[in-house]
């Protein structure tokens, strides 16, 4: 077992947030998902509409009434940036989209199971290569896409599972569910068995983060962060008892080597050198983050870190 001590943010650790609210302009204070385009502007997914931001303000999409090439729905679930800069939206009611930025319209792909058109929230989208996108669906398990929006192939895994989380590693794609993790080989689209996992089978896993050698970081919703090298057993990294240090929402890691956890409810953990601080929101300190429940993280390509939380976003310039 892993021991991590538990610092108070003494002053070393003080950190001073930049936070953008609905006062700064934002449609919504609830973030479901942030990322970076090419041009270096940021996207926000929020509750009521998909959000870009050039520093300064920001421009909204939302959903027009008659218009089939807006934002089919404003309640993004969750979204991400293929290779070829183009934004992909999931809705709450399991629509499917990206906008096309040559002409600032959303094309729509149908997500089509063995029931029908989905119906169930879109909870992760993942890009990589070959235009194959990953859809993961909240109860619905997943489903993968080729060639979207010309002959789309939809395939499906994982029925009934509810997908948390998508991410790639050197040896395959990593999906993480209400009921564990798996990975997915890439060609011919099978689970690849790794008996090392059974434990998690009746766990939440919310995000993993693999840290080279065959090492993976796993934050779960209930159980905390697990670390597990590739043939090991898992092994059970303690978080002093704090609140929301069991229930972990994502796993970020910074140019410096730092973890950053998100929490549902307990705010922000910093993860250094096995030891822990936590960042709460301050009503008294307008430079504290923003809110308690830290949904998403990013790291922008100047290596700034940015929160997501049901009540804005906070940004920590990781250069000062």
């Amino acid at each position: 077992w892993l021991l991590g001590s538990f610092e108070a943010a003494a002053q070393k650790h003080l950190i001073q947030f930049e936070n953008l609210t609905i006062d700064d302009g934002l449609a919504q204070s609830t973030i479901t998902g942030i990322q970076q385009d090419k041009q270096g502007f940021m996207w926000f997914a929020t509750a009521e509409g998909l959000h870009r931001y050039d520093g300064y303000q920001f421009k909204i999409f939302k959903n027009e009434k008659n218009n089939s090439a807006s934002l089919p729905e404003n309640y993004i679930s969750a979204f991400a940036i293929d290779d070829k800069d183009r934004i992909w939206t999931g809705t709450n009611s399991g629509k499917l989209a990206y906008l096309s930025k040559t002409t600032n319209t959303f094309v729509n792909i149908v997500l089509k199971g063995k029931s029908g058109l989905n119906t169930y929230p879109v909870s992760a989208i993942y890009c990589y290569k070959k235009e194959r996108v990953w859809v993961g669906l909240e109860g619905g398990g997943m489903m993968i896409i080729d060639a979207p929006g010309k002959n789309s192939n939809n395939t499906a895994l994982l029925e009934g599972y509810h997908i948390n989380r998508i991410t790639h590693n050197r040896t395959g794609t990593w999906i993480c569910t209400d009921k564990g993790m798996f990975e997915i080989d890439e060609i011919s689209l099978t689970m690849v068995p790794h008996p090392d996992l059974t434990e998690l089978e009746s766990i939440a896993v919310s995000d993993i983060f693999p840290d080279g050698n065959n090492r993976f970081y796993i934050s779960t919703l209930g159980e905390g962060l697990f670390q597990w090298k590739q043939g090991n057993s898992l092994e059970k990294i303690q978080i002093p008892k704090m609140r929301g240090s069991r229930h972990l929402q994502f796993i970020l890691k910074d140019r410096k080597g730092v973890y950053w956890l998100g929490t549902m409810g307990g705010g922000l953990i910093r993860w250094e050198n096995e030891s822990f601080h936590t960042y709460q929101n301050n009503p008294l300190v307008g430079e504290s983050i923003i809110g308690d429940d830290v949904r998403t993280g990013f790291m922008d390509d100047q290596g700034n870190l940015w929160f997501g939380t049901i009540s804005g976003i906070s940004k920590f310039d990781r250069n000062i």
